[in-house]
């Protein structure tokens, strides 16, 4: 499982999993993956969400969250860890990489680290966008053939009709 992960997504995963037990669950999620992406100072997450006033309480969920104990991980949490592994492909890095592993969390849905985001009155998709925009992912000389609408809307090159 953590064969493609580099140290420092691995030492994300570390820290969710002893918070998770240090906080009597188990079973931990995706609302410890996102708690402990921004502990991480070094983390795209911890500088969006830090630009954004985002705090580490504001990140801790008020309600109790209740989970079977067959297995450490979530389901949802297994398929961010997927979800990482075909971003960084598609990127052609062999690794999984912090920015991977936070675009991923950002795009499975119904996930409590989403349910988190959305109750702070988060836009997740300017969230992806700025994370690519960050690391240069939105390659746009990759493609000829398209016009990123939302960066035109931005830089106010859009006529309103």
């Amino acid at each position: 499982m953590f064969s493609s992960l580099s140290n420092s997504v691995i030492d994300t995963i570390n820290r969710a999993k002893e918070k998770s037990k240090e906080n009597g669950i188990n079973k931990f999620g995706t609302e410890y993956l996102l708690w402990a992406m921004f502990r991480d100072k070094n983390t795209i997450c911890h500088f969006l969400f830090s630009e954004y006033a985002i705090t580490e309480e504001m990140l801790i969920p008020e309600y109790h969250i209740i989970r079977g104990n067959d297995n450490d991980v979530t389901v949802k949490l297994l398929e961010v860890l997927d979800k990482a592994k075909m971003i960084a492909k598609s990127f052609k890095s062999d690794l999984v990489f912090d920015e991977h592993f936070f675009l991923a969390l950002l795009e499975v849905k119904g996930t409590i680290a989403i349910s988190i985001l959305l109750d702070l009155e988060l836009d997740i998709l300017e969230l992806k966008n700025d994370c690519l925009d960050i690391f240069d992912l939105n390659n746009e000389e990759d493609n000829k053939y398209t016009i990123n609408i939302s960066k035109k809307a931005k830089a106010g090159l859009l006529s309103p009709f």
